[in-house]
């Protein structure tokens, strides 16, 4: 709210042209191609174009399928353990990617209805993986304590994941059981409705 209402007091004083500066052009009624690409974003320095995406989008699938092979025993050892967070990072980078380009460019031109189609099915990858990951802070919870610091102690990779698993711990009391919460992620779909 304090943010809202900072950059509504602002407004005025962004949009008054300043001594020996030019207005800044409004191009909100001018259609997108006749928008100058120096005042566009570059979504290119993303993906190329729209097979870059793609190419992207079944690749991680596989790295998603991939994950999903090595969930029933992540816990095993402090190897499996590493590997498996691992590789949920590079999912999860590779996913932000994914996201942001069909979603600055859906907001660059609402009428478009192909970024909408994109933006849908990345929603549907969105959901699936959080659905498969929802049992992630149980399985660290039958993990427990001790048996993570020992991870640790043998495993020095797994330091930069301690902050996140000793939460996960630590909140042990707010952890839904497994199957509720993969209901509860599986909502994602639709749980934002009233936000768009």
């Amino acid at each position: 709210f304090v943010w809202l209402l900072a950059c509504l007091l602002l407004l005025p004083l962004a949009a008054a042209p300043q001594k020996g500066k030019s207005k800044i052009p409004d191009y909100s009624l001018t259609a997108r191609k006749d928008v100058p690409v120096d005042v566009t974003w570059k979504v290119d320095d993303i993906y190329a174009n729209d097979d870059a995406w793609n190419k992207d989008r079944e690749k991680i699938k596989g790295m998603i399928k991939k994950l999903e092979g090595t969930l029933k025993d992540w816990t095993a050892s402090p190897k499996k353990m590493l590997a498996f967070l691992k590789l949920r990072d590079s999912i999860y980078m590779l996913l932000t990617k994914l996201n942001h380009y069909p979603a600055l460019q859906g907001d660059m031109d609402l009428g478009d209805s192909k970024f909408q189609k994109m933006k849908g099915r990345m929603a549907e990858i969105n959901v699936s993986l959080s659905s498969m990951l929802s049992g992630l802070s149980t399985d660290i919870l039958k993990m427990g304590k001790a048996k993570f610091e020992s991870y640790l102690k043998s495993e020095p990779g797994l330091k930069p994941y301690a902050f996140g698993i000793y939460d996960s711990l630590r909140s042990k009391d707010h952890v839904l059981p497994a199957g509720e919460a993969k209901v509860y992620s599986l909502s994602g779909l639709f749980s934002g409705g009233f936000s768009r």
